[in-house]
This record gives C-alpha cells, structure tokens and sequence, in this order.
C-alpha cells in the first residue's frame, strides 16, 4: 500500500494526475481503511474538477476516523462545487472539533460572505485573522481583501 502511495505522490509531483489516480486507487484497493489516501485522493479529484467523486472520499476519510481534515476538505469541495451552505456546515464541523482553528473561520467567513451573510462573515474573518501569522499569506490577503470589501472603512 505503501509503496503505491509514495509513488502516487511522485506522479502527482511531476504533473502525472492519470498515474498518480491509478495509484491511489491501488493503494486504497489495498488498504481500504486507511484514510491517508481518501485524503489525497479526494484533493485529486478536485484539482482535476470530479467534485462529487472528491466529496465521497471526504466522507469516507470522516468516517474513518481523520476527522477535521475530512470536513474542511468536504467543505473546500462543496465550496468548489458552489454549494456554499454545505460548505459552511462542515466549516462549523471543524470549529465545533478544533476552536481555536484560524483557517476554519477564515475559511466558513470565506463562504457565509457568498450566502450573503456578511456580518456573521466579518466576524468569522476577524476571528481568524487574529492568528493571522500562522495563516498561509495567501489566505491572509484574501481575507484582508474581504474585509476591506465588506467595510472599507476598516
């Protein structure tokens, strides 16, 4: 299982997404329960724009057991999808499991802003922006630039 993982992430490294599908298929023909390769597989299939197949491996690697990373990569894809609702349940998954999680209300703020929700939006932002040095800088900026959006004034 291993060794077709590995390799899996040596294809997707070298833009091989065919292969490394193929490997990750394997893998997970090998060792079903492990959720590793849901993972990866499910950003797989999002970069490649198979959403649905993406949410059932998310749901899969909840169920068995990788919990956060489940949800907010459901969530991402959800998103993706533009079921922004959907999205901001699993966010909320993922704040009730981690509270002091900064990318998970940068991110549900991210996508109650597209529900029209826009104060609860601001304060999710704000919430995560408060950790903002452990966020990636271009999350940083996107939520900065929301803000701005939502109150220039701020």
């Amino acid at each position: 299982m291993l060794a077709y993982y590995n390799r899996s992430i040596a294809h997707f490294e070298l833009g091989n997404l065919d292969l490394s599908l193929t490997d990750l298929d394997r893998s997970i023909q090998l060792a079903p329960r492990d959720p590793i390769p849901y993972n990866r597989r499910c950003i797989l299939h999002s970069l490649r724009g198979d959403y649905d197949a993406a949410i059932i491996d998310a749901t899969k690697e909840i169920e068995l057991g990788q919990a956060v990373s489940g949800f907010t990569n459901r969530a991402v894809v959800q998103e993706k999808k533009g079921d922004y609702a959907a999205a901001v349940a699993d966010f909320s998954e993922v704040i009730r499991r981690e509270p002091n999680n900064p990318k998970a209300y940068c991110l549900r703020g991210l996508a109650l802003a597209k529900t029209g929700k826009l104060a609860e939006a601001a304060t999710d932002l704000r919430k995560g922006l408060r950790r903002k040095e452990i966020l990636l800088p271009g999350l940083r900026t996107k939520v900065e630039e929301a803000l701005r959006r939502m109150d220039p004034a701020s």
